[in-house]
């Protein structure tokens, strides 16, 4: 009974799956595709919420999928991904309603639809996630979908941009198109991957797994500590944090990316995509604290 709650996150992939299926379909069969998958995410979520509160313990369903790398996939339901797998589906099914009437009679409704799912599956992939591989695809699932929403109406309208046409400010243009808007996004959130990537790679060569359990052991922050470059370590594993997050240095992206519908910017200021980077440093915390009890008792030993 517990694998049903893998749906939780496969349901909007499956709704990608019938909207790509469906593309000739009409609008109504697309949308109605789109909200319902979304729907038994969020339903699914909530009953998993249930189990966790009825049941006092942490829900933790694993299938083997790279064994090699010991990564598996699955769902890993304790407080904090519970509580924002409840908020991204929730919120997301509202929006999905929302957009039922908003991209009515719009162009690129397939498109649309398409990403949207694939977005709202590719964000409880993440926060349900019970390694970082799966969570970092993902993350990277959310970047690819954001950009393509953000750059929905790609051909560049002048109605579709935002900011002020012709106002310069320092030389610098005070508007922006859909098209450039969406190339920022990835852009900017791509920079901080880069380091995100590097401390995957840097964890799962020190501690031997990419599970989160298997990382709270600090025997690899005692090693980085050794070579003189845990805070660097650190720094770059947040990096992809604050860029998705829109933090500085990486904030750029989010002052632009209002070019998409409005739908879109509500799933990705309000309601999801800034939240991955929150949820990644709260996920991480413990990890976080762990190395610094590690590099507080380096500098008091020397």
């Amino acid at each position: 009974m517990e694998s049903l709650l893998l749906l939780a996150w496969l349901s909007p992939f499956i709704g990608t799956l019938l909207i790509l299926l469906f593309k000739s379909a009409s609008w109504k069969i697309k949308s109605l595709l789109g909200i319902l998958s979304i729907l038994v995410s969020a339903l699914v979520s909530s009953y998993a919420a249930y189990l966790f509160l009825t049941q006092g313990e942490s829900i933790h369903i694993s299938y083997p999928w790279v064994k090699s790398l010991n990564v598996s996939l699955g769902a890993f339901f304790d407080g904090l991904s519970t509580v924002m797998a409840l908020v991204v589906s929730w919120l997301s099914f509202l929006i999905a309603v929302y957009s039922y009437e908003y991209m009515k009679g719009e162009v690129g409704e397939t498109r649309y639809w398409l990403f949207f799912t694939f977005f709202v599956g590719s964000m409880m992939l993440l926060v349900l996630s019970d390694n970082m591989i799966s969570m970092f695809i993902g993350w990277e699932g959310t970047g690819l979908a954001s950009y393509a929403l953000i750059g929905h109406w790609f051909i560049d309208e002048e109605e579709r941009w935002v900011g002020e046409p012709g106002r310069r400010a320092l030389g610098v243009p005070m508007w922006s198109e859909p098209s450039h808007s969406s190339l920022r996004a990835i852009v900017f959130t791509r920079l901080g991957d880069v380091g995100m990537v590097i401390g995957i790679a840097t964890l799962h060569t020190l501690a031997g797994t990419t599970l989160l359990s298997g990382l709270l052991d600090a025997q690899w922050a005692t090693q980085l500590l050794s070579k003189g470059v845990l805070p660097v370590f650190l720094w770059l594993l947040f990096l992809g944090a604050l860029a998705k997050s829109a933090q500085f240095p990486f904030h750029e992206w989010l002052v632009t990316a209002m070019t998409g519908p409005t739908s879109v910017s509500a799933l990705i200021h309000a309601a999801t995509m800034v939240k991955a980077g929150v949820y990644f440093a709260l996920r991480f915390s413990p990890f976080l604290v762990a190395a610094y009890i590690v590099l507080q008792g380096g500098i008091g030993s020397t």
